[in-house]
């Protein structure tokens, strides 16, 4: 999700809280994705599947990795290396991604002035956002 221009967001706070709290979302995504990257290296690569397998294969490689976290697997028989090979054949579900990049479509923007609305909102504001942005101007 893209967020709202700069000269846009400076003259409206909801939009820039907007911009805050997508920014914040994306780092610690970022973040969790690093840390899962680092051990799953399939990661690594654009990943051809479809949407809801990817899903599923986010929460495998997330109980993985506590259970590798936990110590769990230090008794097994089988070297963790050799559970990470990829794999010769593709699964049916993998798709193209040809294609997909470019301009937002009228979707994303409804969605982004949703969330745009739901952080302003008494039900999705949080006590200190508005003190954070406006002390960043």
């Amino acid at each position: 999700m893209k967020p709202y221009a700069r000269r846009v967001a400076k003259n409206d706070l909801s939009k820039e809280i907007f911009n805050y709290r997508l920014c914040r979302a994306r780092r610690v995504s970022e973040n969790a994705f690093g840390l899962l990257s680092q051990v799953f290296r399939v990661f690594y690569t654009p990943i051809g599947i479809a949407p809801e397998t990817c899903t599923d294969m986010i929460l495998v490689v997330c109980c993985m990795h506590n259970l590798l976290r936990d110590g769990f697997l230090e008794s097994a028989q089988m070297p963790v290396h050799q559970w990470n090979r990829e794999e010769e054949n593709l699964p049916s579900n993998f798709v193209s991604s040809r294609g997909t990049g470019g301009f937002s479509n009228s979707n994303g923007l409804d969605i982004r002035v949703k969330l745009t609305n739901y952080f302003t909102s008494q039900q999705g504001a949080v006590d200190w956002q508005e003190q954070h942005v406006t002390r960043l101007v």
